[in-house]
């Protein structure tokens, strides 16, 4: 049997991706917030979508970790914003398909990072309500069968970095570190337990990326037009090798858990970016 292309393209490795985390992946709810904040242009200028090449409320120009991931796994596009959803659009979400988006830019671990209309405490407390009106829909004979498609379906978490810049920004001491760690996993544990009480089997977990190499980590660098701020970098590279350790404890603890860690290449903690060679220096 020969299959054309498009049909393959329409073939999900899973029913449905339910998204979490901060502007690596919204896909738009941070417009759906009070101050209904976009991301200003050139964001959204090479999204390929039709009449799309204005700000469409991701932290991006074109595609985000939440588009390529979902692509990947056979969807045309990554699940849409929680806060846009309405009783027209949300039908196939509440059978257990397709899944939704509950990120918000600027949101953290902890509820008091950056953005707290909407931290990982809150987006959680969004997916029960999902899964609550998921239940409701099933009716008596449904419950099982929305729980199967929740088992199969991919858990994606991108978060942190807003926690590494709060704690980096506010000069607060090293010394601070693992109690700041302690906090930081404790919630994070705290949540993909939550999750996993909920029905969810499978977790995508995205690490922090060299935040010390982002445009904002290098700003606030003496050397930072021709180098990453190492301290902050070290910071976060630290935190997702402890994040690790727990997510490992978890899944060996908690039946049927898996999760797949998503993280840097080595060799973009190793890089030096050099737009211009400071004084004196020679090649």
């Amino acid at each position: 049997m020969v299959i054309s292309p498009a049909a393959a393209e329409e073939v999900h490795l899973v029913p449905a991706v339910y998204v979490f985390g901060d502007s690596t992946v919204d896909v738009g709810n941070l417009k759906y917030l009070p101050g209904n904040f976009t991301p200003p242009f050139p964001y959204g200028i090479d999204f390929p979508l039709a009449n799309s090449s204005s700000p469409n409320g991701r932290f991006s120009n074109g595609y985000n970790l939440a588009d390529c991931i979902s692509r990947l796994l056979g969807f045309d596009m990554s699940p849409p914003a929680y806060l846009s959803l309405t009783p027209e659009t949300s039908g196939q979400i509440l059978k257990g398909f397709g899944g939704a988006n509950y990120a918000a830019g600027g949101s953290g671990i902890l509820d008091t990072t950056g953005n707290a209309s909407l931290p990982l405490s809150k987006q959680v407390e969004f997916f029960a309500a999902t899964k609550s009106k998921m239940m409701e829909n099933s009716g008596d004979n449904g419950t099982q069968a929305i729980d199967a498609l929740l088992s199969r379906s991919l858990f994606l978490i991108s978060d942190g970095g807003n926690d590494m810049f709060d704690f980096f920004l506010k000069k607060r001491s090293y010394r601070e570190v693992p109690a700041f760690y302690e906090d930081l996993l404790s919630n994070y544990t705290k949540f993909v337990k939550t999750l996993y009480g909920l029905g969810a089997r499978r977790f995508g977990v995205i690490n922090v990326a060299p935040i010390g190499c982002a445009p904002a980590g290098r700003a606030k660098y003496l050397f930072g037009v021709w180098d990453c701020e190492h301290i902050s970098n070290k910071l976060a590279r630290d935190f997702d090798s402890a994040l690790g350790d727990a997510m490992a404890k978890l899944a060996a603890s908690l039946p049927g858990m898996k999760y797949t860690p998503w993280g840097a290449p080595i060799s973009w903690w190793n890089t030096t970016p050099r737009t211009r060679r400071p004084p004196g220096s020679r090649l």
